[in-house]
């Protein structure tokens, strides 16, 4: 009776040692599932806030035009002055967010940066940036406004 009650025991102490060996397998599975889960979320939540930021840059990008064309056509010195704080204020705070602006004059014409809106004669070699129309910018490494500009055609 003796055995049979500790053969019994073996064999209920070897069933708790599989399901608790299978427990902590599932729990392994359960905790790289959620770690996933969460890099899944951040890189979600990454993807949401820079795609904001873009639009919010985007809409923006009127606004510095505007402040350019301002500060040509200003006369008045302290007018001036206060705008030009503005402006360097906004440019910044859109720098600091990963905004630059697209070189264009005296470079070479490329569409992935520049958009061509005419061609002049020119001494200068064909497809070379001969006036910037509109600047373009980049957020980070893409572009979101290319260069609205006037080529050399010989």
């Amino acid at each position: 009776m003796a055995r049979q009650k500790v053969s019994k025991s073996g064999r209920r102490l070897a069933e708790c040692e599989k399901e608790r060996d299978e427990l902590r397998e599932r729990i392994k599975y359960i905790t790289a599932d959620f770690e996933n889960y969460k890099k899944h979320i951040d890189r979600e939540k990454d993807a949401f806030e820079k795609a904001a930021n873009e639009r919010l840059i985007k809409s923006l990008l009127q606004t510095v035009d505007d402040l350019e064309r301002s500060l040509k056509g200003i006369s008045d010195r302290e007018t001036r002055k206060g705008i030009k704080m503005v402006y360097d204020n906004l440019m910044k705070t859109l720098r600091e967010s990963g905004l630059k602006r697209i070189e264009a004059v005296g470079k070479m014409f490329d569409p992935y940066y520049h958009d061509a809106m005419m061609s002049k004669k020119s001494r200068d070699e064909d497809g070379t940036i001969l006036e910037e129309l509109l600047p373009g910018y980049m957020l980070n490494s893409k572009v979101i406004r290319h260069s609205k500009v006037i080529i050399a055609k010989s």
